[in-house]
């Protein structure tokens, strides 16, 4: 065990500084963005680690901290949701809990993606063949990136969904995509991709050109998120961001407010409770004055005991 252990650090580049950092980070970037995530949870997932990708840039390592609820919030999903999919990813091998959050602190969480080979060795797989068009890491705009469109309202489970995010966030200006490309390039189904491409073309987040699609000329503009309001607005979800957040707060003042309580009631000095009543015992002689707890051990009011060699009288025991 020792010997391949060995030979897995060897192989592994060192880390010496936060650039190193910086890059491994932009690897898994490359790796998020890219993989085709199948399956009914596979958005959700990516939303996961996308998100989290973020805090590990903001912290320069893969080491980053963050809580249930917050991570829910940057996700756009709600805390369920986001539970559920960090036990995936620690069950896939994507994370791994270092120290789990206790009182107001966050959990601490590491990065442990299985492999960090070249880009077509980390997508090829049985169950996820290499993508048709493989994008680099500065090839996307950072305005169109999944993390800036997954919490938005727009893109609420009732909106456009987090399908339609990811496609919004393949998509480019120049080089047009076709429906099967994007299926394969996002593991979506081709159905579910035809029809979240129809609806970014009503709300004229995409368009189509001669079979492919691209995003709008307009680009991600400043003014964007001024339709981005107006989509959620017409499609029934504006709001919900906020409303997740002010019910994350609140019941971040309830826990708060229930330490508090729990910890005044620690300090406050209470008797402690007697098994025994006062006047069972004569302070002076240590005599039972009660007929009824003759028997009875009662050197210690908290822990009476029961003389083994005592008769056992039932009435006097009533």
């Amino acid at each position: 065990m020792l010997s391949r252990a060995r030979e897995f650090v060897a192989c592994k580049p060192v880390i010496e500084q936060r650039t190193d950092a910086l890059v491994e980070l932009a690897r898994l970037r490359d790796t998020i963005e890219n993989h085709p995530w199948k399956g009914r949870t596979g958005g959700t997932d990516q939303k996961n680690l996308t998100a989290r990708l973020r805090l590990a840039e903001l912290s320069g390592g893969f080491d980053h901290t963050v809580s249930v609820r917050h991570l829910a919030e940057l996700m756009g999903c709600a805390k369920s949701t986001a539970v559920k999919s960090n036990q995936r990813l620690v069950d896939l091998g994507y994370l791994k809990l270092i120290r789990a959050g206790k009182n107001a602190e966050a959990s601490q969480w590491h990065f442990t993606f299985p492999s960090l080979g070249s880009p077509d060795q980390q997508h090829a797989s049985p169950a996820h063949p290499p993508t048709v068009r493989h994008r680099g890491a500065g090839s996307v705009p950072e305005t169109r990136r999944l993390h800036t469109l997954m919490a938005d309202d727009a893109f609420h489970a009732w909106a456009h969904g987090t399908s339609g995010a990811r496609l919004l966030a393949t998509l480019d200006q120049t080089d047009g995509v076709s429906t099967a490309e994007l299926a394969v390039a996002t593991g979506l189904h081709p159905s579910t991709v035809r029809r979240r491409l129809i609806a970014l073309i009503d709300d004229g987040l995409a368009e189509q050109n001669d079979g492919l699609y691209y995003l709008t000329a307009s680009g991600y503009a400043p003014d964007e998120a001024h339709q981005l309001r107006g989509i959620a607005t017409n499609r029934g979800t504006i709001g919900y961001g906020a409303k997740r957040k002010l019910r994350h707060a609140h019941d971040r003042a309830q826990y708060a407010q229930w330490r508090a309580l729990r910890a005044e009631r620690r300090r406050t000095d209470r008797p402690r409770l007697s098994l025994v009543p006062d006047g069972v015992v004569d302070p002076e002689t240590g005599e039972i004055t009660d007929c009824r707890w003759k028997g009875w051990h009662l050197s210690d009011p908290l822990h009476p005991t029961w003389f083994d060699d005592a008769p056992r009288d039932p009435a006097t025991a009533a």
